[in-house]
């Protein structure tokens, strides 16, 4: 764990501690021993927030993010436990990552921030949603809008099939080629960024993700208000899925096939949920898209349905 200043040297913004062209650095703090990562890719405007999923850290928008840096202020903030965020060895409730968020919109004095969240921030953007009405301008869920804490959904994603290519020796002798395999067997490959996170911080703690899974709460969407739009990946075939599903072994691919119709009914049942009971949400399916769909070849689209519920923003928010 990365060593951190305590007390009050820690409160509020601490000075950017690095920057890129477009691009600040700067850690707040969000308890007395705890501070995150928030990355300020620069702009003017309404600030968006962005969040990102399980695992990754607020990098892993490097390449997205900035675009909307023409009309908005853009940020990321990683959530503790990850990249150069603080790593504590307890608090990862919901109620708690949210509250973090809400320290960093308290101490950056933002008012009413579109929150942009993918996959388990989901998490974290329906909580805010429900406590905390008054303090966002609306929300924009990048396959994230999900309720974990449904029996029959849960199992659903607890039966996924364990197949996943390795890389080989000739994969893995230089950035650029990982990249390639990966792109290959993913459809999409992070930001070089995101992966100097890994390299400079390491991964998280084993046994994370999993205390974060099982601290998941059914969301309350009638008690969503603020204007929501949310994005849901459904694979329109097993390959869509399971990118390397042809080079599969034949004993895998069983699993494979079952799976996956499986997980698109519990995903559209999800979606009709969301329609129904947030009131006024709009929703986009995206057929063939995967789970990270502001980085594979759905990004244009994404952002483009972005913008156009952003501009709506303008006139009812």
């Amino acid at each position: 764990m990365r060593r951190l200043l305590s007390g009050a040297l820690l409160i509020g913004v601490a000075a950017a501690v690095s920057a890129q062209p477009g691009r600040a650095i700067h850690f707040i703090t969000v308890s007395q021993a705890v501070r995150l990562e928030v990355i300020d890719w620069g702009g003017q405007g309404r600030t968006l927030v962005f969040l990102s999923g399980m695992g990754n850290t607020a990098h892993v928008y490097d390449t997205f993010a900035p675009q909307f840096t023409d009309k908005f202020h853009v940020i990321g903030i990683t959530r503790r436990g990850f990249g150069a965020s603080s790593r504590p060895n307890t608090d990862y409730t919901v109620p708690r990552l949210a509250s973090d968020i809400i320290a960093v919109l308290d101490q950056l004095h933002l008012d009413r921030p579109i929150l942009v969240g993918h996959s388990i921030a989901g998490e974290e953007l329906s909580f805010i949603g429900m406590h905390y009405p008054d303090r966002i301008g609306g929300l924009i869920y990048f396959d994230a809008a999900y309720d974990r804490a449904d029996p029959q959904y849960a199992a659903i994603l607890k039966s996924f099939p364990g197949y996943r290519p390795q890389p080989s020796k000739a994969d893995q002798a230089s950035r650029a080629a990982y990249q390639t395999f990966f792109q290959r067997t993913h459809r999409w490959h992070y930001p070089d960024t995101e992966l100097d996170q890994y390299d400079k911080f390491g991964d998280d703690a084993p046994g994370l993700s999993a205390t974060i899974m099982a601290g998941v709460l059914h969301p309350d969407y009638a008690k969503i208000t603020a204007p929501a739009l949310a994005f849901y990946s459904m694979p329109q075939s097993v390959g869509d899925l399971f990118p390397t599903y042809q080079e599969a072994p034949p004993n895998v691919r069983p699993a494979l096939d079952s799976f996956w119709p499986k997980y698109v009914a519990a995903a559209k049942e999800q979606y009709r949920r969301f329609l129904r009971e947030v009131r006024g949400a709009q929703g986009i399916d995206l057929n063939g898209a995967t789970h990270y769909l502001f980085l594979d070849s759905n990004a244009g689209r994404v952002a483009r349905e972005m913008r156009r519920f952003l501009n709506g923003l303008a006139s009812t928010r």
